[in-house]
């Protein structure tokens, strides 16, 4: 098993708790990437739950990317940066900047499309194989499935 983390919205935060962070999401993707596509789904619910959760994670990371964002513009502004190829570090920030805008918009669309996908899967189930088989449009005698 792997090194365990600390959840601790507030604090103490360091930069080393924050890349160690970082790398337990990045460690989680790939579990997350191994576990479907084996034996960690049996049921659309848990499509709907795991979708829901993503989704709500990613709505995040647009906030994530602009706080970076905001984190460098203020470091450059009061001269705290360098850069290695001698750029002036505020031209590399505007630079990042505009990947950072791109990060947040892609972040929205994911959060956008993940919430779609758990809409188009809450309705379904595993029927329990001692029931007969329902078709689209079939009632039962009192107008219901």
């Amino acid at each position: 098993m792997g090194e365990r983390i600390e959840f601790r919205p507030d604090g103490p935060h360091s930069d080393d708790y924050t890349t160690d962070l970082a790398r337990a999401f990045a460690e989680a993707v790939r579990v997350l990437n191994h576990a479907t596509m084996r034996a960690g789904l049996h049921y659309p619910s848990t499509v709907y739950d795991m979708t829901g959760n993503l989704a709500t994670g990613t709505a995040g990371l647009g906030q994530l990317v602009s706080q970076i964002g905001a984190f460098l513009k203020r470091e450059a502004t009061a001269g705290n940066l360098a850069d290695t190829s001698g750029t002036d570090p505020r031209l590399t920030v505007r630079d990042a900047a505009l990947a950072i805008q791109d990060a947040e918009c892609a972040a929205a669309a994911l959060a956008d499309a993940l919430r779609d996908i758990q809409s188009a899967v809450s309705g379904l189930y595993v029927p329990d194989p001692d029931e007969p088989e329902k078709t689209s449009g079939e009632t039962g005698k009192d107008g219901a499935w």
